[in-house]
C-alpha cells in the first residue's frame, strides 16, 4: 500500500517544486521590474529636481501695442552644469488669459512656431509646455526662447506663480524661481507698450507729481468730529463730553426686545446692567427707548442718540434691535482713541440716523482662492463697524467647491482640492497659481462647524449671510465631483446611485468655452438629476441656517453661461423635442433652469432668489426674463457689467428694475475691488471693467443717477459732453426707482492668495463704499460748481477721519489696509509731499542708479528744505503707519512713473 502511494507523492513533490520555481521566477521578475522602476523613478526624480532647482524662467511682456502687439516671451535658462535633455517631463503653469487662444477652440495642443515646445490647454487657466520630439536639450548656461501670443497683460500680477515640472509616475516639483509671491521672475514693465492694454489705452502710471496734484487733501492735523458713515443729522460738541469711567454708570434693562444689544453695550464699555424692575436713574445711565424717530425714513435700522454732558446721560431710541446695534457702532466710533481702541470719553451729541439702502453688501469670493473662516469673520466684524449688513459668500465656481455637503462627499474630496492631475479624477487642475499640491489657498473648504461658526458671527454682527452656489455656468468643480461620484458607484454597478446627482451629459460634444476658458462648464438643465442636486444643496443649507439664521436669500449665480452650451447635448435635444408645450430652443435653456430653481425655492418657505444680472436676461436680446413666470415673490438681480459704459450692458440696472426685479447696484467700474487702485503695473488687480478704481472714485459714486458716473471710457479717455449725453439718453430710463434696493461691493479672488491682499484690496475702499450705501450726500444732486466744491469739502473731511481715526481702528483689529504711496515734488529746494489720507509718516532715501548705492531711510515732511543739487538726484519715498508701508516710489526730475 505504501508502494502504491509513492507515485502520488512524487507527483505532489513535483507540483511543489514547480510552484516554488514559478514563484521564484515571478519574484525575480517582480524585483527586477521593481528595481528598474525604482531606477527609472530615481532618474526621473533627479531630472525633475535638477530642472526645478536650475531652470530659470523669465517671463517678459514684449508689447501690447503696435505691430508686435500681444507678443510675450518665456526664456528658459539652464543655470546648472548638466544638459536638460529630452524626456517625458513637461512644465505646467497657469495663465490668466489663454495664450494662442485661436488655436485652442477646437483642439487641445499647439506646436509653438520657432520653438521646440508644444503648448497644451488642459482647461481654464491651466497649461502644459512639453518638449517636442525634435527637442535638442538645453545645455548648461544656455537658454531657449518660447514666444507666445496672448491678450494684453499690463501688470505683473497677471503672470501667476508656482510653475512646476512633472513627469509620469514622478512627484511634481515647483520650479524654484517661480515660487514667489513677489513675481520677480516677471520682467519689469518699463515702457508704455508694456503697461498699456492696447493701442487705444490712454492710461499711464502716475508720476509722483501727478499723484500729489491728484490727492489735493488739506491735512487738518487731527480727525474731525465725524462719524463714518455719515448720519442724516448730527450735532457733535467739540467742548462738552461725558466720561463713562467716572461715577457709577449703568445700563437700563428695558425694553426686553433689546436685551441682547444692551448686553453688548455693557461688554464694550465695561458697564453693568440694572436689574429688570429697577428704575432708570436720571443721570449716569444709558437708557433705551422703543420709539419711532421723527423726521427720518422708516427703517428697522434707524436710531437716535442723545449724549448729555451737563446732566451725564445717554438715550438710545430705536424700533428694532438692528437700530440699537447701529447706535452702538456710532458710540464706538465717537469713543475711539488715538490708538484705535475704544475709550470711555464721548462728546456730547444729538444724532438722528437711518440708512439710504436696506441692502448694503459685500461679496467675497472664497472659491477662486480659499479664505479660512476666521479671516472671513475678521472681515465681517470690520463690515459691521461701517454698518454693512449683507455678506454674499461665493462658495463655488469652476476652480473649487468650498462647502461640506455630507451626503455628497465628492464635492469636497474632489471639488475642494487642486493638485497635479491629468484627468481630475481625484482633484481639480491647479488654478490661478496654486501649484501642484493640495494646500491652501488653492485647496480648502468650510466644514459644517466652520459654516455654523460663520453664521453665529454674522448674527452677532447683524449681518445676513447670503450663500451663493453658482449655477448653471461656472460649475466645473461640481460637474467633475459628480462625475467622480458616478464612476465610484459604477464600479459596483449601482447605476441608480451613480446617476442620481449627475450634472453632465457624457455625450455632449458642444463647442462651448467660457470667458475663463473652461470647456462645457455648465450643469445640464435638461437632466432631472441636476435639479435633485440643486435641491440637495439647498436642503443642506436650510438645515445649516435653521437654528441660527434662517436662510432668506439663496444666490444661484446664473452668470456667464458659455455660448453654445448644451447645443450638441443629445439629452437636451430629446428634452426639447419631447417636452410637451416647451416653447424654447437651445439658447433659452438657461431661462428654463432659472425657472425650475425658482420653483424649488418657492417650495422652501418662498426663499428669495438672487441672480447676477445675466441670470435674469435673455441673450442676445438683452431683455429681462418675464418676472411673472418666476415663482419667487422677490428676485434680487445684481447689476454688475457696466464695463466701459458699454451701450448694451450699462442700462441693465434700469431694465431689470423696470421689469419688477429688486436690483442691487454692483457696478464693476466702481465696486469691483479686485481691480487695481492705480493704473500701475505694480498694483494688484484685474482691469477688464476699468483700468483702475480708487477710493475717491468709490466715494464719488451717485447711486440715484447711474449715468452721472459715466466719466471715462474704455481707453481711459474722459467722455466728451456729447458722448456723455449720448450714453445718458440712449438708454432706458429708470421708471421704477423703488426697485433699486441696495448696493454691493465685490472682491473676486483670482489675485487674492493671502488675507493681507484681501485686506488691502478691500480697505479703505470699503469704507468709502459704506459711506455711499448708507448716506445720501447733498452734493449728489447735480454737477454744478457749488456741488463740486461741497463734494471736495466732504471728501477732504472724510479722508482726514479715515487717516487719523479709521486707520488706527483697523490696525487695532488686525486689518492690513492699503497705504497709498505718497505724492512728491521737489520745487525750489523744498520738498512737497502728501498722501491720499493724512496722518501717515513719510520716509525717504537717496539712491544712485550707477553704483546701486542707497542711503538709510529717514523721516521727511511736507515743506522740508532740501540741499542744493537734490533736484537732480534720485530719491525713493514711502508712507508708513509705523508697522507697514506703501509701495516704494522713485523720484527724480525725469521720472516717468513711481
Amino acid at each position: 500500500m505504501r508502494f502504491s502511494l509513492q507515485p502520488r507523492r512524487i507527483f505532489g513533490s513535483f507540483l511543489v517544486v514547480s510552484f516554488c520555481t514559478v514563484v521564484f521566477l515571478h519574484t525575480k521578475t517582480f524585483w527586477r521590474h521593481m528595481m528598474a522602476d525604482f531606477k527609472e523613478k530615481k532618474a526621473c526624480g533627479e531630472l525633475l529636481d535638477y530642472i526645478a532647482e536650475n531652470l530659470v524662467i523669465r517671463y517678459t511682456v514684449l508689447s501690447n501695442t503696435g505691430w508686435v502687439k500681444n507678443q510675450h516671451e518665456i526664456i528658459l535658462t539652464n543655470n546648472g552644469d548638466r544638459t536638460i535633455s529630452q524626456g517625458q517631463w513637461s512644465i505646467y503653469f497657469n495663465h490668466m488669459y489663454l495664450p494662442e487662444g485661436d488655436h485652442f477652440r477646437f483642439r487641445r495642443s499647439y506646436p509653438i512656431p520657432g520653438s521646440q515646445f508644444v503648448l497644451t490647454h488642459l482647461d481654464g487657466t491651466f497649461l502644459k509646455l512639453s518638449p517636442q520630439s525634435s527637442f535638442k536639450g538645453i545645455a548648461p548656461e544656455t537658454a531657449v526662447i518660447v514666444r507666445i501670443n496672448s491678450p494684453a497683460i499690463a501688470a505683473r500680477c497677471y503672470v501667476l506663480p508656482r510653475w512646476y515640472v512633472a513627469a509620469p509616475n514622478c512627484r511634481p516639483r515647483i520650479i524654484r524661481v517661480t515660487d514667489d509671491e513677489k513675481l520677480e521672475f516677471v520682467s519689469d514693465f518699463n515702457h508704455p507698450s508694456q503697461w498699456k492694454r492696447g493701442d487705444n489705452d490712454n492710461s499711464d502710471p502716475f508720476t509722483p507729481a501727478h499723484r500729489l496734484t491728484n490727492y489735493n487733501i488739506l491735512d487738518k492735523g487731527e480727525s474731525p468730529l465725524r462719524i463714518i458713515p455719515k448720519p442724516i443729522s448730527s450735532i457733535i460738541s467739540s467742548e462738552e463730553t461725558v466720561d463713562l469711567s467716572s461715577g457709577k454708570w449703568n445700563l437700563c434693562n428695558s425694553p426686553p426686545e433689546f436685551s441682547a444689544e444692551i448686553k453688548k453695550f455693557g461688554e464694550v464699555f465695561g458697564l453693568s446692567v440694572l436689574p429688570e424692575k429697577e428704575p432708570c436713574p436720571p443721570t449716569h445711565a444709558i437708557q433705551f427707548i422703543h420709539e419711532q424717530i421723527p423726521d427720518i425714513p422708516l427703517s428697522d435700522e434707524a436710531y437716535s442718540l442723545t449724549i448729555e454732558g451737563v446732566k451725564p446721560s445717554i438715550t438710545v431710541r430705536a424700533t428694532h434691535p438692528d437700530g440699537v446695534f447701529y447706535a452702538l457702532q456710532t458710540l464706538k466710533s465717537l469713543a475711539t482713541t488715538d490708538k484705535g481702541t475704544i475709550g470711555h470719553v464721548l462728546p456730547a451729541a444729538v444724532i438722528k440716523d437711518a440708512p439710504r439702502f436696506g441692502y448694503r453688501g459685500l461679496h467675497l469670493d472664497a472659491a477662486r482662492n480659499f479664505l479660512p473662516v476666521d479671516d472671513v469673520i475678521g472681515i465681517l466684524e470690520a463690515m459691521a463697524m461701517y454698518k454693512l449688513n449683507k455678506l454674499h459668500l461665493h462658495l463655488t465656481d469652476d476652480e473649487a467647491w468650498r462647502l461640506e455637503i455630507p451626503d455628497l462627499p465628492e464635492l469636497t474630496q474632489v471639488g475642494s482640492r487642486r493638485c497635479h492631475t491629468e484627468d481630475e479624477s481625484e482633484c481639480l487642475f491647479p488654478a490661478l497659481g496654486s501649484g501642484p499640491f493640495d494646500t491652501a489657498p488653492g485647496s480648502g473648504y468650510y466644514s459644517r462647524e466652520d459654516y455654523i461658526k460663520l453664521l453665529q458671527a454674522a448674527v452677532e454682527n447683524h449681518i445676513e449671510l447670503i450663500p451663493e452656489i453658482d449655477m448653471p455656468g461656472h460649475s466645473h468643480a461640481a460637474i467633475k465631483s459628480m462625475e467622480a461620484r458616478y464612476y465610484r458607484f459604477m464600479k459596483t454597478r449601482d447605476e441608480a446611485k451613480a446617476t442620481e446627482y449627475l450634472l453632465s451629459d457624457f455625450d455632449d460634444a458642444s463647442p462651448a468655452m467660457s470667458v475663463q476658458h473652461f470647456r462645457n462648464n455648465a450643469m445640464n438643465p435638461c437632466m432631472p438629476s441636476t435639479y435633485r442636486f440643486v435641491e440637495k444643496i439647498l436642503d443642506t443649507l436650510i438645515d445649516l441656517h435653521s437654528e441660527i439664521q434662517p436662510i432668506r436669500t439663496f444666490h444661484v449665480g446664473g452668470d456667464e453661461v458659455a455660448k453654445n452650451s448644451w447645443r450638441d447635448s443629445p439629452v437636451c435635444r430629446k428634452f426639447i423635442d419631447e417636452t410637451d408645450g416647451f416653447p424654447y430652443q437651445n439658447q433659452d435653456l438657461q431661462e428654463h433652469f432659472i425657472r425650475e430653481v425658482s420653483k424649488i425655492l418657492s417650495r422652501k418657505n418662498d426663499i428669495t432668489m438672487g441672480v447676477w444680472e445675466d441670470g435674469a436676461l435673455q441673450m442676445p436680446q438683452n431683455e429681462p426674463f418675464n418676472k411673472r413666470t418666476l415663482n419667487n415673490v422677490d428676485v434680487l438681480a445684481y447689476a454688475w457689467n457696466n464695463a466701459n459704459w458699454n451701450s448694451k450692458s450699462a442700462a441693465r440696472t434700469h431694465l431689470l428694475a423696470n421689469a419688477g426685479y429688486k436690483v442691487i447696484v454692483s457696478s464693476a467700474t466702481h465696486f469691483y475691488f479686485d481691480h487695481p487702485q492705480e493704473p500701475d503695473p505694480e498694483e494688484i488687480g484685474l482691469f477688464w471693467a476699468t483700468r483702475y478704481s480708487d477710493d475717491k472714485n468709490v466715494f464719488g459714486f451717485v447711486p440715484d443717477d447711474l449715468f452721472a458716473n459715466a466719466k471715462i471710457g474704455g481707453g481711459s479717455v474722459p467722455f466728451t459732453d456729447e458722448e456723455h449725453d449720448r450714453i445718458r439718453y440712449q438708454h432706458a430710463k429708470l421708471e421704477r426707482p423703488e426697485n433699486v434696493v441696495g448696493m454691493q461691493a465685490q472682491l473676486w479672488s483670482e489675485m487674492v492668495r493671502d488675507v493681507a491682499v484681501a485686506h488691502s484690496q478691500l480697505f479703505p475702499r470699503l469704507i468709502a463704499f459704506a459711506e455711499r450705501a448708507w448716506h445720501r450726500a447733498e452734493w449728489e444732486q447735480d454737477d454744478t460748481r457749488k456741488m463740486r466744491y461741497l463734494k471736495y469739502q466732504d471728501w477732504s473731511e472724510f479722508a482726514n477721519v479715515v487717516g487719523y481715526k479709521e486707520f488706527p481702528r483697523l490696525k487695532a483689529k488686525g486689518i492690513k489696509y492699503r497705504i497709498p504711496p505718497p505724492g512728491v515734488r521737489i520745487h525750489k529746494l523744498t520738498l512737497e509731499i502728501g498722501g491720499l489720507y493724512p496722518g501717515l509718516t513719510y520716509k525717504m532715501r537717496s539712491f544712485d542708479d550707477d553704483t546701486g548705492k542707497v542711503s538709510d531711510w529717514t523721516e521727511c515732511f511736507n515743506g522740508q528744505p532740501m540741499e542744493a543739487g537734490d533736484e537732480d538726484r534720485g530719491f525713493e519715498f514711502m508712507a508708513t503707519d509705523g508697522q507697514r508701508t506703501s509701495r516704494i516710489i522713485k523720484y527724480n526730475m525725469d521720472s516717468s512713473f513711481g
